[in-house]
């Protein structure tokens, strides 16, 4: 297998890492090339595009400057080089919410006339009843796989519990929840309110 040498490159102003182009030719179908997060791809042109894991860890997706440096890359150029009508693939795991996939869908929610993305989000754990492999909430991917022990053990981490193994990425401020989600009431306190609980979402 081919290995891509890596390499730093400015996009739009943003340092990422980039790796240089490799390609295979197979005739008479056709050739495949791999590019690199951040690597030129001028002079190529797409009838398929798959983008494979974008973001590599928690703390990469943590940088904002790392995930403007992807969106601008992807945007600017990957994304220019496919033919008319070409279809795209992203299988991402979802460390933030502001990733490649999570700026796309939005931006499709947002304009009825964007590119048209079909989401399919596998958590470990079924997590909604319109799961995609029809299972019950609580259901865990490949039952009977893992032990109590492996479950209880990826919970202890809440963060990457979230993120790698629920695909529900984390905001900009590493959390799941925003401005947009809490709820002002602008009401006085009953006469019977006694006491005041402040949780911190830490």
């Amino acid at each position: 297998m081919l290995q891509p040498q890596c390499a730093k490159q400015t996009v739009q102003g943003q340092t990422v890492q980039a790796q240089t182009v490799q390609a295979q030719t197979s005739e008479p179908v056709g050739t495949i090339a791999r590019f690199g997060i951040g690597s030129s791809v001028k002079g190529w042109r797409s009838n398929l595009n798959v983008l494979d894991d974008p973001l590599r860890d928690h703390e990469q997706a943590s940088a904002i400057e790392q995930l403007d440096g992807q969106w601008n890359w992807y945007h600017s150029a990957y994304r220019t080089r496919r033919v008319p009508g070409a279809p795209q693939i992203v299988a991402s795991t979802r460390w933030a919410s502001f990733d490649i996939p999570g700026l796309r869908i939005s931006a499709t929610k947002k304009d009825k006339a964007a590119e048209r993305w079909d989401l399919v989000r596998l958590p470990l754990c079924a997590d909604a009843d319109d799961d995609p492999l029809g299972r019950k909430q609580g259901e865990v991917l490949w039952q009977g796989h893992w032990t109590k022990d492996e479950l209880a053990l990826k919970r202890a981490n809440p963060i990457q519990f979230a993120t790698l193994e629920q695909q529900t990425g984390l905001n900009d401020e590493g959390s799941w929840l925003g401005d947009m989600d809490a709820i002002l009431i602008e009401a006085s306190a009953s006469e019977n309110f006694k006491y005041k609980l402040a949780i911190g979402l830490a």
